[in-house]
């Protein structure tokens, strides 16, 4: 809590700075606190708890509604210099940030609930609560503002109103040096060959950006693959097998994403590692694909007996004699209990593998102890009593191994209480799972622990054994076991999952893999559409199309550079995704404001340089005060701990800084060479 308030102060104070008024640093922040408390309130009436991931709400709330304030509190003090009155400054201020704000604020809103679509419970717990926060900006900082300058009105507009007002001029008045100089800068920058600025920026960015995501080596892989282009383009958008930026890494460390490497607790974690094999669990679940049978019923065994003394053909028997059949249940078959010991000998050789256990531990240990002779262990016995085994200590051993795995269980029976290695093996003994700790958190390092897994189920899942269980769950329940996603010659073949922390790991990983792309994509398709219908150009959201594609791939750009660190509190994993479509709806705020007042400069005057020197100068620069009250604001939070919000402050900053510089001078280009109709047509 003591870094938002830190940020809300420092936001105060940049603003107390730029405006030398107590009411021009306080009113947008009122403004934006408001919306900050409603969203806080709705949050704890609906019973949701501000978790480290749902705390940066407010920080987004903050992040989009200062923009909005600082716009609405500067065209109200542009009027009063004016020589507006009191009132009409705050009419002003309403009517000339109205439009703007709510396209805005929508493409803002679109940002967050294309999240809603994303199959994890706080990404739609952040849609649906930054929903909200949005539309309540509209109130708050569109009407609030102007309210409350005009009910608490300063000592020059009480001294004005008991005087004649200055006459109200028809061309705005530019207060500070530097914003005129603001201007004239843009407007060089956006003519003759000060557009090399720009476009060399721009240029370094997106040049940059493909050396780190690696962009180049994903596209070639692409076209050299020779599956189907539909295919690989499903691939490409996904998964990981024809990913298109090898380079920027989608899966998750989930101790740095939540705490940043140098933390304490990282550092525990890792000390934690040296001292046990493994800190990730993984379970695999084994089932049996044949049901147990039910007990024979007095009907049966009537049946039974009769047809014995008649001498006829026996009943068919499809049931269970507890009296005269084996036991039944997989953990009563040697095969199963076998193939169980070996595979974990065989993960056990893998670099990432620590420790493992299944109920092949406990028929070891029994095996151990009943065969040792004396009071002596002798550790040739800690084996499976397979025949195999017995036939290597004593060739002329004939006992049934089956029957030896049931006298250990039935010993087990009565040396236990119930459930207690129901984490080992089923009650009915037709169910077990194989446990085990993986010794690393690097996202790359448990992926390839989880393929390493999956590929040695897919190879022995037909051995002796292994061909009587089902492995893993590829849904919610059993009923993956059969069907196309269960047969491997089908297109629809899925790998069962692997359960346990590394399941769950991977799992996000999946979610990242099938939204990185499609979910900004989403957003960019949602805020086109919107935007072609509120300017009625096609060009226009083309253009803001543009710099938003420019942002995107600078953010990959970012994921791709902390990839290449191995910095895992700042690569795309699902915590840092969510920047990506909220950046994206931020960033076009800016060129919405920039567009609405060229329009409304060209529109009065019909001279570009000036309607660019004029809207630079006023909304440009409101824009650049913004960033640099919402880059101020997020400077504590790039000094906490926790790696989610280090990573949103992160992202965010880069994300406004590229919004803003191409805002104020690529857009200007872009708007110059086409002339839309939208800003261009006078009439």
């Amino acid at each position: 809590w003591y870094l938002f308030v830190a940020s809300i102060l420092i936001a105060f104070l940049i603003l107390f700075m730029e405006t030398k008024s107590i009411r021009g640093a306080l009113f947008p922040l009122a403004g934006v606190g408001m919306s900050i408390v409603w969203t806080l309130g709705l949050m704890g009436f609906s019973g949701f708890k501000l978790t480290t991931m749902m705390v940066l709400t407010p920080m987004l709330i903050l992040a989009v509604g200062m923009g909005h304030a600082i716009q609405v509190t500067r065209r109200y003090m542009q009027a009063r210099n004016e020589g507006e009155s009191n009132v009409h400054g705050a009419y002003l201020a309403l009517g000339f940030t109205a439009v703007p704000a709510v396209l805005s604020i929508v493409t803002d809103a679109i940002g967050f609930a294309t999240l809603a679509s994303v199959d994890i419970s706080f990404y739609k717990a952040y849609a649906y609560f930054g929903m909200f926060g949005m539309f309540s900006l509209l109130i708050t900082t569109t009407t609030l503002i102007p309210i409350l300058m005009n009910a608490f009105p300063s000592a020059e507009d009480k001294e004005a109103a008991n005087n004649e007002e200055k006459e109200p001029t028809d061309h705005p008045i530019v207060g500070y040096a530097w914003e005129r100089k603001l201007g004239e800068a843009a407007l060089w920058m956006t003519t003759g060959m000060g557009r090399l600025v720009p476009l060399t920026v721009v240029f370094v960015i997106l040049a940059t950006s493909w050396h780190y995501t690696k962009i180049g080596e994903g596209i070639e892989k692409f076209v050299a693959d020779d599956r189907p282009f539909t295919q690989k383009l499903k691939l490409a958008a996904t998964s990981d097998e024809l990913d298109i930026m090898p380079g920027v890494e989608k899966g998750i460390d989930y101790a740095q994403a939540a705490f940043k490497v140098q933390s304490g607790p990282v550092q525990d974690i890792f000390h934690l590692n040296t001292l046990m094999p493994g800190v990730i669990s993984f379970s695999i679940p084994l089932r049996a694909k044949k049901p147990l049978l039910a007990e024979c019923d007095d009907a049966y065994y009537e049946k039974y007996d009769a047809a014995d003394e008649a001498g006829t053909a026996l009943p068919p028997k499809n049931c269970y004699d507890p009296d005269n059949d084996p036991a039944q249940g997989i953990m009563n078959d040697i095969e199963v209990i076998d193939a169980i010991a070996k595979m974990e000998i065989e993960i056990r050789k893998n670099e990432f593998i620590g420790f493992t256990a299944s109920y092949a531990q406990y028929i070891r240990i029994a095996n151990l102890l009943l065969m040792s002779e004396g009071n002596k262990l002798d550790f040739y016995n800690f084996e499976i009593p397979s025949e195999s085994f017995l036939k290597t200590k004593d060739a002329s051993d004939d006992r049934d191994p089956n029957d030896i795995i049931s006298t250990y269980n039935g010993l087990l029976d009565m040396a236990s209480s119930a459930g207690d290695l129901t984490s080992m093996v089923g009650q009915d003994y037709n169910a077990g799972v194989i446990l085990g700790f993986i010794n690393t958190m690097h996202p790359k390092e448990t992926h390839a622990a989880m393929l390493f897994l999956q590929d040695y189920i897919e190879k022995h899942k037909n051995d002796p054994g292994f061909n009587k269980v089902y492995f893993g769950y590829r849904n919610a329940d059993a009923s993956g076991d059969t069907g196309e996603i269960a047969d491997d010659t089908s297109a629809q073949y899925e790998k069962p999952g692997i359960g346990g922390f590394l399941g769950a790991t991977e799992a996000t990983r999946d979610v990242t893999y099938e939204n990185w792309i499609m979910n900004p994509l989403g957003t960019a398709i949602a805020i086109f559409l919107v935007a072609s219908l509120i300017f009625r150009s096609v060009l226009m959201s083309g253009f803001l199309m543009t710099i938003l594609g420019i942002t995107l791939f600078a953010q990959y750009g970012l994921a791709g550079y902390f990839t290449s660190m191995e910095s895992w509190s700042g690569n795309l994993h699902f915590g840092n995704l969510v920047t990506l479509s909220i950046a994206m709806g931020l960033g076009v705020d800016y060129s919405i404001y920039m567009v609405s007042k060229l329009r409304d400069e060209y529109q009065r005057h019909g001279n570009w340089p000036e309607a660019l020197k004029t809207t630079v100068a006023t909304t440009g620069s409101s824009v650049l005060i913004s960033v640099i009250v919402l880059i101020g604001a997020f400077i504590p939070l790039m000094a906490t701990d926790l790696g989610n919000t280090w990573g949103l402050s992160v992202y965010i900053t880069e994300a406004v800084l590229i919004d803003v510089f191409t805002s104020l001078t690529l857009l200007p280009i872009m708007l110059y060479l086409f002339k839309p109709k939208y800003i261009f047509d006078r009439k």
